[in-house]
């Protein structure tokens, strides 16, 4: 998987972790948490939030608002334009 690390901005490769292999399915939108490898540039997929959680995180501003993935009609481009804010931030 391509995931966007919220913290920096940066693009990076995601593996599933062995023990949730078969336990967790991820999808374009979905809010994960990773582990940043220290001997490579790659992460680990630890855990993945369910949409009510998402939402919980940007109302308690743990995460930008958009970052959850899209919530109405405009779904995409509130999406992009809350994942660009992040980017932005470097």
């Amino acid at each position: 998987f391509e995931v966007l690390c919220l913290g920096d901005g940066a693009t990076r490769l995601a593996h599933v972790r062995g023990k949730l292999w078969w336990r967790v399915w991820v999808s374009t939108y979905d809010l994960v948490l990773v582990a940043l490898r220290s001997f490579q540039g790659k992460v680990d997929i630890v855990h993945t939030f369910t949409d009510e959680e998402g939402r919980l995180l940007e109302r308690s501003g743990e995460v930008p608002v958009g970052a959850a993935g899209p919530t109405n009609a405009d779904g995409d481009a509130a999406h992009e334009r809350g994942l660009q804010a992040v980017r932005d931030v470097q």
